[in-house]
Protein backbone atom coordinates (compact mmCIF):
# COMPACT_ATOMS: atom_id res chain seq x y z
CA UNK A 1 0.00 0.00 0.00
CA UNK A 2 1.17 3.33 -0.88
CA UNK A 3 1.94 5.60 1.67
CA UNK A 4 -0.30 7.97 -0.29
CA UNK A 5 -3.28 5.67 0.18
CA UNK A 6 -5.73 5.53 2.86
CA UNK A 7 -5.25 2.87 5.77
CA UNK A 8 -7.33 0.21 6.52
CA UNK A 9 -9.62 1.40 9.10
CA UNK A 10 -10.11 4.74 7.78
CA UNK A 11 -11.43 2.58 4.66
CA UNK A 12 -13.51 0.79 6.89
CA UNK A 13 -14.90 3.86 8.39
CA UNK A 14 -15.66 5.61 5.21
CA UNK A 15 -17.07 1.91 3.51
CA UNK A 16 -19.38 2.01 6.92
CA UNK A 17 -20.46 5.12 6.49
CA UNK A 18 -21.16 4.89 2.58
CA UNK A 19 -23.32 1.48 3.05
CA UNK A 20 -24.51 2.01 6.40
CA UNK A 21 -25.32 5.23 6.95
CA UNK A 22 -25.93 7.76 4.05
CA UNK A 23 -28.24 5.33 1.93
CA UNK A 24 -30.11 3.36 4.69
CA UNK A 25 -34.01 4.62 5.44
CA UNK A 26 -33.79 5.60 9.00
CA UNK A 27 -30.70 6.53 9.42
CA UNK A 28 -29.82 10.53 10.99
CA UNK A 29 -28.60 11.48 7.33
CA UNK A 30 -30.34 9.16 4.36
CA UNK A 31 -29.55 11.35 1.89
CA UNK A 32 -32.59 10.24 -0.61
CA UNK A 33 -34.42 12.15 2.10
CA UNK A 34 -32.37 15.12 2.32
CA UNK A 35 -32.10 15.79 -1.65
CA UNK A 36 -35.84 15.12 -2.08
CA UNK A 37 -36.81 17.29 1.03
CA UNK A 38 -33.75 19.48 1.76
CA UNK A 39 -32.49 20.14 5.19
CA UNK A 40 -33.23 23.84 6.88
CA UNK A 41 -30.61 22.41 9.67
CA UNK A 42 -27.89 21.84 7.73
CA UNK A 43 -28.44 24.55 4.85
CA UNK A 44 -29.41 21.76 2.32
CA UNK A 45 -31.65 22.86 0.08
CA UNK A 46 -34.32 20.14 -2.02
CA UNK A 47 -32.97 19.85 -5.32
CA UNK A 48 -35.46 17.75 -6.56
CA UNK A 49 -37.08 17.98 -8.82
CA UNK A 50 -34.45 20.52 -10.32
CA UNK A 51 -35.74 23.32 -12.23
CA UNK A 52 -33.53 23.86 -15.76
CA UNK A 53 -34.00 27.74 -14.93
CA UNK A 54 -32.10 28.44 -18.75
CA UNK A 55 -32.91 27.00 -22.24
CA UNK A 56 -30.77 23.94 -23.25
CA UNK A 57 -28.51 24.57 -25.67
CA UNK A 58 -29.84 24.10 -29.23
CA UNK A 59 -29.07 21.16 -31.12
CA UNK A 60 -29.21 20.82 -34.96
CA UNK A 61 -30.81 18.05 -36.65
CA UNK A 62 -28.95 16.40 -39.62
CA UNK A 63 -31.75 15.98 -41.60
CA UNK A 64 -31.90 16.07 -45.66
CA UNK A 65 -32.79 19.04 -47.97
CA UNK A 66 -36.03 17.95 -48.85
CA UNK A 67 -37.41 17.93 -45.38
CA UNK A 68 -36.14 21.10 -44.30
CA UNK A 69 -37.76 22.41 -47.65
CA UNK A 70 -40.81 20.83 -45.94
CA UNK A 71 -40.75 22.77 -42.99
CA UNK A 72 -40.12 26.06 -44.92
CA UNK A 73 -43.62 25.38 -46.63
CA UNK A 74 -45.56 28.75 -46.66
CA UNK A 75 -48.32 29.61 -49.51
CA UNK A 76 -47.58 33.55 -49.43
CA UNK A 77 -44.78 33.56 -51.42
CA UNK A 78 -43.80 34.32 -55.16
CA UNK A 79 -41.65 30.69 -54.95
CA UNK A 80 -41.29 28.29 -52.78
CA UNK A 81 -39.15 28.52 -49.47
CA UNK A 82 -36.49 26.48 -48.98
CA UNK A 83 -34.77 25.43 -46.02
CA UNK A 84 -31.49 27.18 -45.17
CA UNK A 85 -29.24 25.50 -42.81
CA UNK A 86 -29.84 22.61 -40.17
CA UNK A 87 -33.25 22.93 -38.01
CA UNK A 88 -32.62 23.17 -34.58
CA UNK A 89 -34.53 22.02 -31.10
CA UNK A 90 -34.04 23.92 -27.98
CA UNK A 91 -35.28 22.22 -24.94
CA UNK A 92 -36.78 24.86 -22.21
CA UNK A 93 -39.08 25.07 -18.97
CA UNK A 94 -37.77 21.45 -18.37
CA UNK A 95 -37.32 20.41 -14.41
CA UNK A 96 -35.54 17.30 -13.54
CA UNK A 97 -37.74 14.50 -11.35
CA UNK A 98 -36.38 11.45 -9.00
CA UNK A 99 -32.84 12.51 -8.20
CA UNK A 100 -33.66 11.30 -4.87
CA UNK A 101 -33.77 7.47 -5.97
CA UNK A 102 -30.41 6.58 -5.77
CA UNK A 103 -28.91 3.45 -3.83
CA UNK A 104 -24.98 2.84 -3.70
CA UNK A 105 -23.29 0.23 -5.95
CA UNK A 106 -21.45 -1.48 -3.87
CA UNK A 107 -18.39 -0.68 -1.38
CA UNK A 108 -15.64 2.16 -2.31
CA UNK A 109 -12.29 1.80 -3.57
CA UNK A 110 -9.35 3.92 -2.89
CA UNK A 111 -6.98 4.97 -5.52
CA UNK A 112 -3.83 6.45 -3.97
CA UNK A 113 -3.73 10.78 -3.18
CA UNK A 114 -5.87 9.82 -0.54
CA UNK A 115 -8.62 9.21 -3.12
CA UNK A 116 -11.95 7.31 -2.56
CA UNK A 117 -14.11 6.64 -5.67
CA UNK A 118 -17.63 5.63 -5.54
CA UNK A 119 -20.54 4.64 -7.73
CA UNK A 120 -24.25 5.43 -6.99
CA UNK A 121 -27.10 3.91 -9.22
CA UNK A 122 -29.85 6.36 -9.94
CA UNK A 123 -33.18 5.47 -10.96
CA UNK A 124 -33.41 2.96 -8.38
CA UNK A 125 -34.98 3.56 -4.53
CA UNK A 126 -35.53 0.68 -2.34
CA UNK A 127 -35.10 -2.01 -4.93
CA UNK A 128 -37.93 -0.10 -6.58
CA UNK A 129 -37.50 1.78 -9.84
CA UNK A 130 -38.21 5.34 -10.04
CA UNK A 131 -36.56 6.40 -13.24
CA UNK A 132 -34.89 9.66 -13.71
CA UNK A 133 -37.22 12.00 -15.50
CA UNK A 134 -37.07 15.09 -17.58
CA UNK A 135 -40.68 17.05 -17.41
CA UNK A 136 -42.30 19.89 -18.63
CA UNK A 137 -42.07 21.75 -15.50
CA UNK A 138 -44.85 24.99 -16.15
CA UNK A 139 -47.94 23.05 -17.59
CA UNK A 140 -48.95 25.81 -19.47
CA UNK A 141 -45.65 26.59 -20.97
CA UNK A 142 -44.17 24.50 -23.99
CA UNK A 143 -41.04 22.75 -23.13
CA UNK A 144 -39.46 22.61 -26.73
CA UNK A 145 -39.27 24.93 -29.74
CA UNK A 146 -37.73 24.18 -33.05
CA UNK A 147 -36.82 26.39 -35.54
CA UNK A 148 -35.94 26.18 -39.08
CA UNK A 149 -34.20 28.94 -41.01
CA UNK A 150 -35.60 29.73 -44.56
CA UNK A 151 -35.44 31.97 -47.12
CA UNK A 152 -37.27 32.74 -50.88
CA UNK A 153 -34.80 31.37 -53.50
CA UNK A 154 -33.81 32.99 -56.91
CA UNK A 155 -34.62 31.10 -59.76
CA UNK A 156 -30.55 30.80 -60.38
CA UNK A 157 -29.11 26.63 -60.02
CA UNK A 158 -28.36 26.02 -57.63
CA UNK A 159 -30.80 28.68 -56.21
CA UNK A 160 -29.74 31.43 -53.55
CA UNK A 161 -31.74 33.31 -51.30
CA UNK A 162 -33.24 36.63 -52.12
CA UNK A 163 -32.01 39.08 -50.01
CA UNK A 164 -34.88 40.30 -47.21
CA UNK A 165 -36.68 37.45 -48.49
CA UNK A 166 -35.52 34.91 -44.90
CA UNK A 167 -37.57 33.91 -42.30
CA UNK A 168 -37.79 31.53 -39.94
CA UNK A 169 -40.25 28.72 -39.31
CA UNK A 170 -41.17 27.30 -35.61
CA UNK A 171 -43.13 24.81 -33.79
CA UNK A 172 -43.41 23.83 -30.39
CA UNK A 173 -44.91 21.34 -28.09
CA UNK A 174 -44.33 19.56 -24.60
CA UNK A 175 -41.72 17.00 -24.45
CA UNK A 176 -40.62 14.44 -21.26
CA UNK A 177 -38.18 11.51 -20.95
CA UNK A 178 -36.94 9.20 -18.70
CA UNK A 179 -34.41 6.89 -17.64
CA UNK A 180 -34.40 4.05 -15.75
CA UNK A 181 -30.61 3.03 -14.77
CA UNK A 182 -27.93 5.91 -14.48
CA UNK A 183 -24.38 5.49 -13.16
CA UNK A 184 -22.78 8.26 -11.09
CA UNK A 185 -18.89 8.52 -10.66
CA UNK A 186 -18.14 9.95 -7.41
CA UNK A 187 -14.41 11.17 -6.94
CA UNK A 188 -13.54 12.27 -3.53
CA UNK A 189 -10.55 13.96 -1.94
CA UNK A 190 -9.84 13.11 1.95
CA UNK A 191 -8.04 15.44 4.20
CA UNK A 192 -5.99 12.27 5.79
CA UNK A 193 -5.00 14.44 9.06
CA UNK A 194 -8.69 14.82 10.53
CA UNK A 195 -10.09 11.88 8.51
CA UNK A 196 -12.50 14.60 6.46
CA UNK A 197 -13.62 14.57 2.99
CA UNK A 198 -12.32 18.40 1.99
CA UNK A 199 -13.47 18.20 -1.30
CA UNK A 200 -15.62 16.33 -4.12
CA UNK A 201 -13.86 16.83 -7.07
CA UNK A 202 -15.85 15.81 -9.35
CA UNK A 203 -19.41 13.70 -10.27
CA UNK A 204 -19.82 12.38 -13.54
CA UNK A 205 -23.39 10.16 -14.37
CA UNK A 206 -23.50 7.86 -17.34
CA UNK A 207 -26.26 5.33 -19.26
CA UNK A 208 -26.64 3.88 -22.59
CA UNK A 209 -28.86 6.62 -24.60
CA UNK A 210 -30.51 3.95 -25.63
CA UNK A 211 -32.13 3.60 -22.38
CA UNK A 212 -33.38 7.06 -23.00
CA UNK A 213 -37.33 6.70 -23.29
CA UNK A 214 -39.63 10.24 -24.21
CA UNK A 215 -42.81 11.10 -25.63
CA UNK A 216 -43.34 14.45 -27.16
CA UNK A 217 -46.54 16.61 -27.97
CA UNK A 218 -46.66 19.02 -31.06
CA UNK A 219 -49.08 21.84 -30.54
CA UNK A 220 -48.22 24.49 -32.75
CA UNK A 221 -46.41 24.23 -36.07
CA UNK A 222 -45.03 27.14 -38.50
CA UNK A 223 -46.46 28.09 -42.03
CA UNK A 224 -47.85 25.22 -43.79
CA UNK A 225 -45.64 22.27 -42.57
CA UNK A 226 -47.95 19.56 -40.92
CA UNK A 227 -48.17 18.56 -38.04
CA UNK A 228 -47.25 15.28 -39.07
CA UNK A 229 -44.06 16.99 -40.74
CA UNK A 230 -43.23 18.63 -37.52
CA UNK A 231 -43.46 15.34 -35.32
CA UNK A 232 -40.53 13.48 -37.91
CA UNK A 233 -38.32 16.25 -37.49
CA UNK A 234 -38.72 16.67 -33.61
CA UNK A 235 -38.26 13.07 -33.06
CA UNK A 236 -35.04 13.14 -35.46
CA UNK A 237 -34.31 16.29 -33.16
CA UNK A 238 -34.60 14.45 -29.81
CA UNK A 239 -33.19 11.25 -31.01
CA UNK A 240 -30.28 13.18 -32.29
CA UNK A 241 -29.93 15.53 -28.74
CA UNK A 242 -30.02 12.05 -26.81
CA UNK A 243 -27.20 10.61 -29.13
CA UNK A 244 -25.14 13.91 -28.45
CA UNK A 245 -25.42 13.74 -24.93
CA UNK A 246 -27.67 16.63 -24.34
CA UNK A 247 -29.89 14.88 -21.38
CA UNK A 248 -26.12 13.34 -20.04
CA UNK A 249 -24.46 16.74 -20.31
CA UNK A 250 -27.91 18.63 -18.40
CA UNK A 251 -27.51 16.15 -15.40
CA UNK A 252 -23.43 16.43 -15.23
CA UNK A 253 -24.10 20.09 -15.20
CA UNK A 254 -26.40 19.87 -11.74
CA UNK A 255 -23.94 17.25 -10.09
CA UNK A 256 -21.33 19.63 -11.00
CA UNK A 257 -22.62 22.58 -8.99
CA UNK A 258 -20.38 23.61 -6.43
CA UNK A 259 -23.47 23.57 -4.14
CA UNK A 260 -24.43 20.21 -4.33
CA UNK A 261 -20.98 19.31 -4.42
CA UNK A 262 -20.05 21.38 -1.32
CA UNK A 263 -24.02 19.82 0.30
CA UNK A 264 -22.48 16.15 -0.23
CA UNK A 265 -19.85 16.99 1.12
CA UNK A 266 -20.43 18.37 4.20
CA UNK A 267 -23.69 15.40 4.99
CA UNK A 268 -20.40 12.89 4.69
CA UNK A 269 -18.30 14.73 6.98
CA UNK A 270 -21.29 14.96 9.26
CA UNK A 271 -21.80 11.03 8.88
CA UNK A 272 -17.85 11.03 9.89
CA UNK A 273 -18.28 12.75 13.12
CA UNK A 274 -21.02 11.00 14.23
CA UNK A 275 -19.57 7.28 13.38
CA UNK A 276 -16.13 8.18 15.06
CA UNK A 277 -17.07 8.51 18.80
CA UNK A 278 -18.03 4.86 18.23
CA UNK A 279 -15.11 3.22 17.38
CA UNK A 280 -12.83 1.76 19.86
CA UNK A 281 -10.05 4.39 21.76
CA UNK A 282 -6.76 2.39 20.23
CA UNK A 283 -8.67 3.46 16.57
CA UNK A 284 -8.56 7.32 17.33
CA UNK A 285 -8.05 9.51 16.44
CA UNK A 286 -7.38 7.79 13.05
CA UNK A 287 -4.76 9.11 10.84
CA UNK A 288 -3.80 8.07 7.14
CA UNK A 289 -1.63 5.23 8.06
CA UNK A 290 -4.45 3.02 10.52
Amino acid sequence: MGNDTLGPLTQALFNFVWTKVLFVRGSSIYVPDIILNGDPSRGFVSYDPYVVTSPLAPQSVNVAQSTRDTACLRLDTPQIPIGVGAPTLTLTNIKIVNLHAMQPIGGLTFPPAYKVAAQVQLGQLDGQAMPLTFATHDPTEVSFIFCQHCCVPDASTPPQCIPGQDFDNYGHGTFNASITQVTMNLSITVDPTNITVSAIDQIVVAFDPKAVTYQFTVEESGGEMGKEAMIAMVNAAIQTGISNNLVQDQINALFESSDLRNHLRDLINQALADALPHLPADARPLTAAH
